[in-house]
């Protein structure tokens, strides 16, 4: 069910104190080799992204984007200068 515009969650938001207390607890617990603690801090490093290769498919696809920007704002000047308007840059 959907909330009314600008209703607020319904679960109050948890209080500092209780927070720091549960991050002290968990490193006392990942200090002492809990697996359990363990777990938890791992869940919460994110993933490391993968290095883009040098000449690979992501390269490829952005400089094929900005070479298709460049030919429009081309396209566009000279669609400017044949109606005899003037450019932004100018």
């Amino acid at each position: 069910m959907a909330r009314t515009k600008g209703a607020k969650n319904r679960y109050p938001a948890m209080p500092a104190a209780l927070l720091q207390e549960a991050i002290a607890q968990l490193m006392i617990a990942v200090g002492k080799g809990e697996q359990w603690a363990i777990q938890e801090a791992l869940k919460r490093i994110p993933n490391a992204m993968p290095e883009p290769v040098p000449g690979g498919v992501q390269e490829r696809a952005i400089n094929a984007r900005i070479f298709e920007l460049q030919e429009m704002e081309q396209r566009l000047k000279q669609l400017e200068d044949a109606a005899g308007l003037k450019h932004e840059n100018e």
